[in-house]
């Protein structure tokens, strides 16, 4: 326990073999990693908070790497079109538009650096067949250094 009463938390590892020290059985260092463990929950915590609105919005999630190749959606999006995550992971969004709507998500997706943020309205083809026609919102998602790792939709 540190000075004051808090609770520090310190990773200790043994190096009493590899730097033996007469009169000594055992030895080691300790390292203060309460901020390091505090910023991890912290961490943790956020993560969770977004997996749960993502997860929880009534809206399709459609998240898309650079190479325009799905890497993630939502319960929502997949109930929308009929299909399990697994169907979707891998491929292109423009593989589920419909035949008239395929050219323009595909446009979509190869400007998402030219055009960050953009909306239109498409169709996308159900895995029972039916036609789904969504309001897309568009967005590009850059790093902190400003590289794009992809772009995410909403659907409704």
């Amino acid at each position: 326990m540190a000075e004051g009463g808090a609770v520090r938390t310190v990773s200790w590892c043994s190096i009493a073999a590899q730097h033996p020290m007469e009169g000594w059985a055992t030895w080691g260092v300790g390292v203060d990693v309460t901020a390091q463990r505090r910023a991890e929950e912290a961490l943790r915590d956020s993560e969770q908070l977004y997996r749960s609105l993502v997860e929880t919005t009534s809206e399709g999630y459609w998240l898309v790497g650079p190479d325009g190749r799905t890497l993630g959606t939502n319960h929502a999006l997949r109930e929308m079109l009929g299909y399990a995550h697994g169907e979707l992971v891998g491929r292109s969004p423009a593989e589920f538009a419909s035949p008239e709507g395929r050219e323009c998500v595909a446009r979509s997706i190869s400007s998402m650096v030219q055009e960050p943020h953009r909306g239109y309205e498409t169709m996308f083809r159900a895995k029972d067949g039916r036609d789904v026609h969504v309001r897309v919102s568009a967005s590009t998602l850059v790093d902190h250094a400003g590289s794009v790792r992809g772009s995410f939709a909403l659907l409704t």
